[in-house]
């Protein structure tokens, strides 16, 4: 596997003043975040390039967390724009009250958690149009 080094990592970021984003000019995913391979990093390879600038700075990620980029942009690596997040946290910071396709918020309370009911509504639909609920 190719070894990156802290400095090659750096060496391919593009660091502004320290409260502007910093960003990657490497490769990036089809989601456009950045991505590296970097072994020293108990991660899935290849990397987003965020967690790797977070490792790197603070030494670990708390399990079950993700990172938000609180500037929105994707190719950001700057520690100071990240913030970790529970996966629910981190959904309502992007969509707000919002469900996940953006409908108005309306929710039904279930056993496991709150249901959109626009997407609850739209599942029944599409499960009754293929004939597996009456």
């Amino acid at each position: 596997m190719h070894r990156n080094t802290p400095e090659k990592f750096w060496g391919r970021v593009d660091r502004n003043a320290p409260g502007e984003c910093w960003e990657w000019l490497g490769s990036l995913s089809t989601e456009g975040y950045g991505q590296v391979g970097y072994a020293e990093i108990p991660h899935t390879q290849p990397v987003s390039t965020h967690v790797v600038a977070w490792w790197l700075t603070y030494h670990s990620l708390p399990k079950g967390l993700h990172l938000h980029h609180v500037c929105e942009n994707r190719r950001c690596v700057n520690p100071a724009h990240l913030q970790p997040l529970t996966p629910r946290e981190h959904i309502r910071a992007h969509y707000g009250d919002r469900c996940i396709r953006n409908h108005e918020p309306n929710w039904l309370q279930r056993p496991n958690g709150r249901v959109c009911r626009t997407c609850d509504a739209e599942r029944k639909r599409a499960a009754r149009a293929r004939g597996a609920v009456k």
